[in-house]
């Protein structure tokens, strides 16, 4: 029996219809283990109701699928993706990591495609096609996409247009001006992203990457309106948790019984807002009116507050210092550190304005 790796990226696989489909037609054909990383992407799939199916790959991400080479005989990248060229792009950089003789096929569930980057599994690329529907394309060749000059790392995003937010690691860096954009990478740092208008305190909270290695997305929005919105019953202890990005973190936070959350930054205050409302977790939003509105709808637990700040960055960085201690896990009741970082904020001089988030009972 065939051992094969069903790797789904993106939330919209899900909210398609399409992760289940899959799951379905796959475990026809041999043994499947389902996996999702990411933020949004682990939200839809729980919001599918596939928590028993796809398991939540919570590891780093790199170092887990360079060790999964050779412990699949079938590697399947799935997405349901806007355009033909983002799902092969990601299966291109993909190949990258796990080499060329890697047992890659990509399922582009939106675009009715299926491309064998391995002519060892064409035959069962084949197969899958024939139970699914879809048609069989060859893989594409993108020529050099990385490249050093001079010290420093060139890196050519692929599948991009003018619009289009780029994404390493999960983290917005910066926003797309043409379909010609490149990353310059120097002692490990991200310096410049040539084709696009960049968000420096993104590129800020990447620290240290291998530009070789990094997870390079290209997105017109997040997520869009999910067709099932879950809820979560937790027992919740007083304990307040710090984001300053959307990363892995808050699932980490949620299972540690969070009852609140202070998170910096607009996107990040809506995506952190967003999951942690299906928990009944309220946050204080930290922001300063420049989203980038990565998702189409956004709702926040009862309590919750947004403070309109004159800069984020800034009095995020006050607020970890002196109130958390630098720490992102805090003992504290929310509705009392609600209180005083409202008072902080205006002692501080950034305070602007107050919202408020109650659901009418």
């Amino acid at each position: 029996m065939q051992k094969i790796l069903l790797l789904f990226h993106m939330p919209a696989i899900f909210d398609s219809g399409w992760a289940c489909k899959l799951l379905q037609a796959l475990r026809e054909c041999g043994k499947v283990e389902a996996v999702v990383t990411g933020v949004m992407g682990p939200t839809a799939m729980l919001d599918s109701y596939l928590e028993n199916e796809v398991r939540f790959l919570k590891e780093d991400w790199k170092q887990w699928i360079k060790s999964s080479i050779g412990k699949y005989d079938i590697m399947i990248s799935a997405m349901h993706a806007t355009t033909p060229e983002r799902s092969k792009a990601y299966c291109w950089h993909l190949l990258r990591i796990l080499g060329k003789d890697a047992p890659l096929i990509g399922v582009d569930t939106n675009n009715r495609l299926v491309i064998p980057w391995n002519n060892k599994i064409r035959n069962f690329a084949e197969e899958v096609a024939r139970k699914i529907g879809f048609s069989v394309e060859e893989p594409v060749d993108y020529g050099e996409t990385l490249w050093i000059e001079s010290g420093r790392k060139y890196r050519r995003v692929l599948a991009v247009s003018a619009g289009d937010y780029i994404l390493i690691n999960g983290l917005v860096v910066g926003k797309a001006l043409s379909g010609d954009v490149i990353i310059v990478e120097e002692n490990g740092k991200i310096i410049d992203i040539k084709g696009a208008q960049v968000k420096r305190h993104g590129l800020d909270k990447l620290g240290d990457i291998k530009l070789e290695e990094a997870k390079v997305d290209t997105i017109t929005v997040l997520r869009e309106s999910p067709p099932i919105r879950r809820t979560f019953k937790l027992e919740k202890k007083d304990k307040i948790a710090f984001i300053d990005h959307a990363g892995l973190k808050i699932y980490k936070f949620i299972e540690n019984k969070i009852s609140g959350a202070v998170s910096v930054g607009d996107d990040t205050t809506t995506v952190v807002g967003d999951i942690l409302s299906r928990y009944s977790i309220p946050i204080i939003g930290i922001i300063d009116e420049d989203p980038d509105q990565l998702l189409r709808e956004v709702r926040y637990a009862d309590g919750s507050l947004i403070l309109h700040v004159t800069s984020d960055d800034q009095f995020g960085k006050l607020v970890f210092k002196e109130i958390f201690k630098n720490r992102d896990l805090i003992d504290a009741a929310f509705d009392e550190l609600k209180d005083y970082l409202v008072r902080y904020a205006r002692e501080k001089g950034f305070l602007k304005a107050v919202d408020n988030y109650y659901i009418e009972k």
